[in-house]
């Protein structure tokens, strides 16, 4: 029999844990913390994730785009490594796509929306390239023989793959958020519910449910015999 290399699971799930962790310390306390242009508190319910990163504002904006940077780099480098581990055409094209997305995140906190049009390119880089990734992992894990990953990963990824495709249908289908919203000055007033934010937030709540799940369920490739 073949001995099943188990170093690579072990360290996948100590990066797949550890990624979501940090991008979650790094929202909650900094949303903790804010107090907005208006004097308002952050909510998830009318304030986009980005906002927690706005220089001047944000109070802890440092610790929100540090902690984006970081755990953009881990995912992508958790989700190459899944796509290796899984060691099919699909699983690396999957990878590719990962990598790009997690790059787009950690580039998300090297530019603050202060600057608002190279943020927003960084990030919707982290979006369209997050949707493909998620699908090409949830159908390359329908088709693993290997056992690698379990079938019902396939529930997470689904629900991930449709969070990002309703975020980035909305604004066809709602038409394209009123941006003047973020400045209280403009005069035009935030809606207390706002669904383009809602649905920011669904994205990140399910990928970080993705990654976590795909971490914890790692599993050696099943041991094969020689012939």
């Amino acid at each position: 029999m073949l001995k099943a290399n188990t170093g690579m699971p072990r360290v996948l799930k100590t990066i797949g844990v550890l990624g979501p962790a940090i991008l979650m310390v790094g929202v909650v306390v900094p949303a903790i913390a804010y107090v907005g242009k208006a004097g308002q508190a952050y909510s998830p319910l009318n304030h986009f994730i980005s906002e927690l990163g706005e220089v001047g504002v944000s109070s802890l904006a440092w610790i929100f785009n540090g902690s984006l940077v970081i755990s953009g780099v881990l995912m992508a480098v958790f989700l190459a490594g899944m796509g290796w581990h899984l060691g099919t055409r699909l699983g690396k094209a999957a990878a590719l796509t990962g990598v790009v997305a997690g790059l787009g995140a950690s580039a998300v906190g090297l530019i603050p929306m202060n600057d608002l049009q190279p943020h927003l390119r960084a990030a919707f880089t982290f979006f369209d390239c997050g949707l493909v990734s998620v699908g090409l992992f949830t159908i390359a894990v329908l088709r693993d023989r290997q056992g690698c990953l379990p079938r019902w990963l396939v529930i997470p990824g689904i629900a991930t793959g449709l969070a990002f495709a309703i975020f980035l249908a909305w604004p066809w289908l709602a038409g394209a958020p009123d941006l003047r919203m973020l400045d209280p000055a403009s005069g035009v007033q935030r809606a207390s519910v706002w669904g383009i934010a809602i649905l920011e937030w669904a994205v990140l709540v399910t990928v970080v449910g993705f990654i976590a799940c795909a971490a914890a369920t790692l599993q050696p490739p099943q041991a094969k015999s020689r012939s």
